[in-house]
């Protein structure tokens, strides 16, 4: 990993800070963090959650309903990357513009990224890919519409309304997740505030609870890791998709009706739904994880590499050879 100075991390769910020290010309950053019962210092890649790859020099990806988008950098490159997506492509939204992003993620219709200059751009349907003004640390698209952070710590959203989606909570906030017509976000205190569509009280966050990472379901229903690694999940349950099974866990990733969390073993455990999205080999391991509509990816721990699995019509599954390679 190779870095230019001491950078300011706001894409990290639980970044308060960086820290730098040098030894022997190698860096190790690290985060401190200010989140209910973490006092220790946490190493800044070893619990990075699926919807923020902090080691930017390998790859991170996004699943949408029915796309994916990578990031992947050349060995030359020092910081970011260039985007690469596969899967439906109807509206362009696995069609990305021709530049360097450090985050990137997925919508239904829509994709959008932070640059390397940390402006956001947006491609595909015209009607939900609009490029906001300002400098981002984070975006996150919903189905249609999309919220970022701005580097104050702040929320900025756009797209479409009917829900209140875009009635985004003043305060400042280290991630935002949006769903299908609600979003979330967590705060450096481990709160986690979400609005938009709550007729099955997907936006009623419980309170007792502090949060690692959250996660809005393109459906109606939430999930996050809380600060003690276990999953807490609100919302509609008519497919037991609020139950998580018990264990101790890195990251959670919600599709439309089913979940599936990273343990700290590495191994991936699915609930809800039985669909294309919960078929994941028994034996695999990942250090990210990225749900759709019916497909899903992630990061291999041994290898590195994209993997996908679930329905492979759309090319849903057609990862791009530089991501194999």
């Amino acid at each position: 990993m190779r870095w230019h100075g001491l950078r300011w991390l706001g894409v990290a769910l639980w970044v308060l800070r960086a820290v730098a020290t040098e030894d022997e010309g190698e860096y190790e950053y690290e985060i401190e963090t200010d989140i209910a019962d973490e006092e220790e210092s946490t190493p800044l890649f070893g619990r990075s959650p699926a919807i923020q790859h902090l080691d930017i020099d390998d790859t991170t990806v996004s699943a949408g309903i029915g796309h994916t988008c990578a990031i992947h950098s050349v060995s030359a490159a020092d910081f970011g990357g260039k985007v690469l997506c596969w899967g439906e492509d109807m509206l362009g939204q696995s069609s990305p513009p021709d530049a360097e992003f450090i985050q990137v993620s997925c919508g239904r219709f829509h994709s959008c990224g932070v640059k390397l200059d940390e402006t956001v751009e947006c491609w595909g349907d015209p009607n939900h890919a609009m490029t906001p003004e300002g400098l981002f640390v984070q975006v996150s698209c919903g189905d249609f519409h999309t919220c970022g952070i701005l580097k104050d710590g702040t929320l900025s959203c756009w797209g479409v309304n009917y829900d209140g989606q875009l009635d985004a909570p003043t305060g400042k906030y280290v991630q935002v997740s949006c769903g299908q017509g609600h979003s979330c976000a967590l705060a450096a205190d481990g709160t986690v505030t979400c609005w938009g569509a709550n007729r099955h009280g997907q936006s009623t966050a419980p309170a007792n609870y502090k949060f690692l990472q959250v996660s809005a379901a393109p459906g109606d229903f939430s999930c996050g890791v809380t600060v003690k690694n276990q999953i807490r999940c609100w919302g509609e349950n008519h497919r037991r998709q609020l139950d998580a099974p018990l264990g101790s866990y890195l990251l959670v990733s919600t599709s439309r009706l089913s979940a599936c969390g990273i343990k700290e073993d590495k191994h991936v455990v699915c609930w809800g739904l039985r669909e294309g999205v919960t078929s994941v080999p028994p034996t695999m391991r990942l250090d990210e994880l990225t749900l759709g509509w019916d497909h899903g990816c992630g990061i291999a721990s041994d290898s590195g590499k994209v993997i996908c699995w679930g329905n492979p019509s759309d090319d849903r599954l057609a990862i791009p050879p530089q991501l194999l390679s």
